[in-house]
């Protein structure tokens, strides 16, 4: 059952054209969930919230993130319904003066309506990642950083209060301040590390000064950068010396992406990297549950080949691993990346940042990873 093109917007009066027994017919958004629980030939993943996706439903430009765009937004959700992924992450970001870096704008009030008008009704949660910017020219150190983080962690938490499940504090934010492999203290900048440091702790507080009940979630690492977290929890600067301000937070955030190389794909053991890194173990020592809010597999090493892809998504080095080792490690949800095909507008097709999509650029087509995962949640429900 495909959504069918209609002669008017399908958002018009808040509702869904659908084709139902070989007739038009039109779903409220409000009554989007029941409907398709209802519906033959149309079968919806278990209420677990252990499976998300990611997404970008602030991204409002053409043709490269066409899906994502509000007129799309009823579709995205009967797609994740009919995934069976109850989490959709997206980024919360902000606009700011060039010079003293006072916020002028943000994602707020997009993801406020998208919550409230089409995520809620559908019993989808939307999961938060804020994603501040760490090289402003207010920025010059520890201090005007903590300032800069604790003003956006306010605006955010006024906005998104009461209505999200965890506050994700940033995404990949150690890359900035990293200068090798990221398992050891010396592999990151000093200075720029203190900044990271202050934005981030600032951002906390700054949360907690309006919402002192939603988790927070420790900001979103990649691969084997490690150390940027365990210096982060212990106080301890990258030139091994302690006393500095420390943060904590309740849910780990990580990313995981395999590239068809065994060496560098198994995350409990980095073969390729430190005689056999368990990643999961480390994350597991920090003592708060995990969270692997970005997974996947890069079309181009696996030459593009969809069914490859798709084997990977789902296979032992990713989704299957998560789910065998849920209880070892206290893993308490996956998130895929990504719901669409979509990128920057000067971002190549043929890049593979442009193909991580469930389902293609044109928001219609589904690909085999598409049926995959969806077959993969409902045998896989916590």
């Amino acid at each position: 059952m495909q959504p069918q093109k209609s002669t008017r917007s399908p958002l018009d009066n808040d509702t869904l054209t659908v084709r139902q027994d070989n007739q038009l017919v039109e779903i409220k958004l409000t009554d989007l969930k029941a409907w398709l629980n209802s519906t033959s030939g149309l079968t919806i993943g278990g209420p677990s919230s252990f499976w998300g996706i990611n997404g970008h439903l602030t991204w409002n430009w053409s043709p490269n993130a066409t899906p994502y765009i509000k007129a799309n937004w009823a579709i995205a959700c009967l797609r994740m319904l009919e995934l069976g992924t109850k989490v959709y992450r997206n980024g919360y970001g902000w606009s700011e003066d060039g010079t003293t870096g006072a916020i002028t704008g943000s994602d707020g009030n997009t993801i406020v309506d998208f919550i409230t008008n089409y995520a809620a009704p559908c019993g989808i949660q939307v999961a938060p990642v804020l994603l501040m910017t760490y090289s402003h020219p207010a920025i010059t150190n520890e201090t005007t950083a903590y300032a800069f983080g604790q003003a956006r962690g306010i605006e955010a938490a006024t906005k998104l209060r009461g209505l999200v499940p965890w506050y994700e504090i940033a995404n990949e934010i150690e890359t900035y301040a990293l200068v090798g492999r990221g398992a050891w203290r010396g592999d990151y900048d000093a200075a720029k590390f203190a900044i990271l440091r202050g934005l981030l702790r600032g951002t906390v507080a700054g949360i907690k000064s309006i919402d002192n009940v939603t988790p927070i979630m420790g900001p979103g690492g990649t691969w084997m950068h490690t150390a940027f977290h365990d210096m982060l929890l212990a106080g301890m600067n990258p030139d091994g010396t302690t006393g500095a301000p420390k943060l904590d937070w309740d849910l780990t955030s990580w990313h995981w992406y395999v590239y068809n190389y065994p060496g560098n794909d198994d995350i409990e053991v980095l073969a390729g990297q430190s005689g056999g890194f368990n990643i999961l173990q480390h994350l597991k020592d920090w003592g708060k549950p995990i969270y692997l809010t970005e997974v996947g597999a890069h079309s181009s090493n696996y030459s593009g080949v969809e069914q490859d892809i798709s084997n990977a998504i789902t296979g032992n080095y990713l989704l299957t691993r998560f789910w065998n080792t849920r209880n070892t490690y206290n893993i308490k949800h996956v998130s895929l990346y990504q719901l669409f095909d979509a990128a920057s507008n000067t971002t190549p097709n043929t890049d593979d940042e442009m193909k991580f999509g469930m389902l293609s650029n044109d928001g219609v087509t589904k690909k085999t990873r598409y049926t995959d995962f969806q077959n993969f949640i409902k045998l896989h429900q916590q």
